[in-house]
């Protein structure tokens, strides 16, 4: 069974395996191609009944196809489970996202996640991305508040761009979480001593792309990545090769492990995250996800060689950078 973990300040006692839900709406709009509707189901009930209770999703996803897969899921078992959504983030082809977070459209986005999510509040609802510029010295957390003091959501966090733009968001009125990138080849956290920074804040963390778009499974191949509403397709062709090689050099330290549970385990062991959040879209992979709660912590040494390995090599083009905010990728 998952174990569980307080999620910064709040009152949400959330498992510290999330189940992360953009998956759950590839079959409507960019994401990771088409799924078996009917096993992703099963991957949610099974997700419940192991104890999982945070479903991390946003209006982006499906078009609003996954809230709704998760509203019509757990109608019955509401009061259970915790709910993370997010807005501001456009529907899109490209690696360039349009975005809009005015009160307007924060509000209309919010109330029709509530709908589809069939509930009448958010446990933590996220801006979707944001540059810094659309936060700091805006109305937006204003915006947010007043979604709180309604009654619609009961917290707020940010689901960052990047670790850097985490660090200016630590001191937002009222922010209860950060959701940040995070796994053995994307360790910017560590380079910023973010957790250090942090220490006395108790805001809390969740992690995105643990397993890096499912290459650190070492089950995926840019040969396998042929839907055309697969994300992953966006990226170019010696940045897969990068992210399919990566698992490779970890091989010697995952021995009886899966190298999803040694990625897994490996960010559970940082003690300020609250909560990871891999995909999941059937049985199986709940289960060997799960299963990375209940191993053991990797020893120190073992830490020391993946932080070696991660500053020994370069896992990131340079020309992706910059990417997201050009209208022609």
């Amino acid at each position: 069974m998952v174990k569980y973990r307080k999620l910064g300040k709040t009152d949400l006692n959330v498992s510290e395996i999330g189940f992360g839900c953009w998956g759950l709406g590839s079959d409507k709009s960019t994401g990771y191609g088409k799924i078996n509707l009917s096993e992703a189901i099963k991957a949610l009930d099974f997700a419940f009944d192991s104890g999982i209770n945070m479903f991390d999703t946003a209006a982006l996803y499906g078009n609003g196809f996954s809230e709704a897969i998760l509203g019509k899921t757990f109608k019955k078992k509401r009061s259970k489970i915790y709910f993370a959504t997010k807005g501001g983030v456009l529907p899109h082809k490209t690696l360039y996202m349009p975005q809009n977070f005015s009160k307007e459209f924060l509000k209309k986005s919010l109330e029709n996640s509530l709908k589809r999510l069939k509930t009448d509040y958010i446990d933590l609802y996220q801006l979707h991305s944001p540059k810094a510029e659309h936060v700091i010295n805006t109305d937006v957390v204003d915006t947010l508040s007043d979604f709180k003091k309604e009654g619609k959501i009961r917290y707020f966090g940010i689901s960052t761009r990047s670790p850097q733009d985490g660090l200016s968001f630590l001191k937002l009125k009222g922010l209860s979480a950060l959701q940040l990138n995070f796994n053995l080849i994307d360790q910017r956290i560590l380079d910023l001593n973010f957790f250090d920074i942090i220490k006395d804040n108790k805001i809390g963390i969740i992690i995105k792309t643990p397993l890096v778009f499912g290459f650190l499974t070492g089950l995926i191949t840019q040969a396998q990545i042929k839907d055309k509403k697969d994300h992953r397709k966006l990226f170019p062709e010696g940045q897969i090769k990068i992210w399919e090689n990566s698992v490779y050099l970890f091989k010697e330290m995952h021995k009886g492990l899966s190298p999803s549970q040694f990625a897994l385990r490996y960010c559970l062991d940082f003690k300020k995250i609250s909560c990871i959040i891999p995909g999941m879209v059937n049985v199986s992979e709940v289960k060997e996800n799960i299963s990375s709660s209940e191993l053991k912590s990797l020893s120190k040494k073992k830490h020391g060689l993946i932080r070696k390995i991660y500053l020994q090599n370069s896992f990131y083009l340079k020309s992706l950078k910059g990417t997201k905010d050009k209208k022609n990728d």
